[in-house]
């Protein structure tokens, strides 16, 4: 938080409370998390005279308004009014720590879910526990990762399987590990285990010669139906301990991993159709919880600030200032609208109530009302489809409309679904300014829908040129 706000916006509160300088310490658990003043580089104010006023931010977060009353000023009127802006100002950086939030929130859930997705996908064992591991450290933001396997017995590890550690350092450390130490402590109790400090913790038997040091920890047992498999170990996290949402999160990836080895180990290629329905299930449940904080943090403190402004609008005479404070509203305003569109996107409810076809035709209608004509011909999706199924394509054809109106700069879209011989194809065509299919990309949205349509056992091609529009195009059996 160290750009904690605008000098532009501290200067209206100087112009709003009569002040010479104001300055904005925001403090985190006691410690200094940002500052700002007007005129820039100024100093706190301190001293006979100072007027000052504090609010809560968030959990641990405070903030404190300090500022110097002009010559002749009413210091009492400049102290009331510091106090006023002081709880606006609390709302408006709590508004922005839920947003980060938020958008946090809904990073991790792509990266969680497409790493199920690519978890279940994955057919051979040594494949599948590598692919655990880098997902567990991409996810969780960790330097190193492991997974350890269980013996026989279930008291020691017969496999160690790691990722942020390159040949050159696994072969200068020697043996793998065995399960002692915090590794035999998760083993032994089945359950969590978070560390902030793993050379102050008595159960910690050290590290063996040419070891990366390693500070923080987090394991958690890979089990399924009350079997354990194996557990996941992750250390050092970038930009401070693990906390308690990292901790859900690796039991939720290591769920995952759970699942997907079972499958390996016992199923193959019967346990293809079961990974896919449980995959599909937590990406939904996860967008559903992103969109339920969405309109319990971020609604409520919009609602809050916008509330404040309008007060303070209402108090402020006409002129200047009056006009800052009714464009900060109008920037509420559009943050709220913009939080409930993400939230209907998250957790599209038609889909559910009104079946596939009829959402496919919300979403084309939300693209057209954005100012992109979007043509539909969905007899195609009348035919009987599995649940997981439409989940998929309705996601499908979600992400190819949002990517045609963001990115295309296209003049029309399409979507069409025809059935014929066993097989359902479902196209989402524009005509804009297309792209190299071939090309590298890091672009999740395309890597999405490819994993997506692999699990349900389609096809998908993606057909496009640079100034040639683009068509993406799924087959998959109406038996699947």
């Amino acid at each position: 938080m160290a750009d904690v706000l605008p000098g532009a916006l501290l200067r209206l509160v100087a112009d709003l409370a009569a002040l010479d300088a104001v300055a904005l310490v925001v403090e985190e658990e006691g410690a200094d998390a940002g500052r700002a003043a007007w005129p820039p580089e100024a100093p706190e104010p301190s001293g006979a005279g100072v007027v000052t006023a504090s609010a809560a931010v968030d959990e641990g977060v405070t903030m404190r308004l300090a500022g110097r009353p002009a010559d002749g000023a009413d210091t009492g009127e400049s102290a009331r009014v510091v106090a006023a802006l002081a709880g606006l100002i609390a709302s408006d950086l709590g508004l922005r720590r839920a947003r980060a939030r938020a958008e946090q929130a809904a990073e991790r859930t792509a990266l969680l879910v497409d790493a199920g997705l690519a978890l279940a996908s994955e057919p051979r064992l040594d494949a599948l526990l590598t692919r655990i591991v880098e997902a567990a450290r991409d996810v969780v933001g960790a330097r190193y990762a492991a997974l350890g396997v269980l013996d026989a017995q279930g008291t020691g590890l017969s496999e160690f399987v790691t990722a942020g550690v390159d040949d050159e350092q696994r072969a200068a450390i020697g043996d793998l590990p065995r399960g002692r130490g915090l590794l035999g402590v998760v083993i032994r109790d089945a359950r969590p285990l978070r560390i902030g400090r793993i050379d102050a913790d008595p159960h910690s038997s050290g590290f063996p010669p040419n070891h990366p040091p390693m500070t923080t920890f987090l394991g958690v047992p890979v089990a399924l139906r009350g079997e354990v498999y194996g557990n996941l170990y992750l250390t050092d996290k970038r930009g401070g301990p693990f906390t308690e949402e990292d901790e859900r999160v690796a039991m939720t990836l290591a769920a995952q991993a759970a699942v997907a080895v079972d499958n390996v180990r016992r199923w193959r290629r019967e346990a293809a159709a079961e990974g896919v329905r449980r995959a599909v299930e937590a990406q939904e449940a996860e967008r559903a919880r992103v969109a339920r904080d969405l309109h319990d943090e971020a609604g409520q403190v919009l609602t809050a600030l916008a509330v404040h402004l309008r007060t303070l609008e209402d108090e402020v005479p006409a002129g200047p200032a009056r006009e800052r404070v009714a464009d900060l509203r109008a920037s509420v305003a559009e943050a709220t609208a913009t939080v409930r569109e993400l939230a209907v996107r998250l957790r599209p409810s038609s889909l559910q109530e009104l079946g596939l076809a009829d959402a496919v035709e919300e979403q084309a209608a939300r693209v057209r009302g954005a100012g992109m004509p979007v043509e539909t011909d969905l007899r195609g999706l009348e035919a009987p489809l599995p649940p997981e199924v439409q989940t998929v394509l309705f996601r499908v054809v979600q992400e190819a409309l949002t990517n045609a109106a963001r990115h295309s700069a296209a003049s029309a879209v399409s979507v069409v679904a025809s059935a014929r011989e066993g097989r359902l194809r479902v196209v989402v065509e524009d005509d804009g300014r297309g792209f190299d299919p071939e090309a590298p990309t890091g672009h999740l949205g395309l890597a999405g829908i490819r994993e997506r349509v692999a699990m349900i056992g389609g096809d998908l091609r993606i057909e496009s040129a640079p100034g040639r529009g683009t068509a993406v195009v799924v087959d998959v059996g109406l038996t699947a």
